[in-house]
């Protein structure tokens, strides 16, 4: 199970392009990252994670 702190590393790049348009910065492939958060998203059901070393501004879709 992955924890906060934990080091993980992007295994693929691929996004949707709806997630293009509303992420500006994203992992990219076979780079190592720094978990900062775990989030449960109830609105599509599906869990995420913010990562250390990338930030965006806040999405108003996101949870506060």
């Amino acid at each position: 199970m992955i924890k906060v702190g934990d080091e993980v590393v992007c295994i693929d790049d691929v996004f949707d392009p709806r997630s293009i348009e509303i992420i500006a910065n994203r992992p990219k492939k076979d780079v190592i990252y720094t978990i900062r958060e775990i989030r449960y998203y109830p609105r599509t059901g599906k869990m995420g994670v913010l990562l250390v070393e990338i930030t965006n501004e806040h999405n108003v879709k996101d949870p506060v």
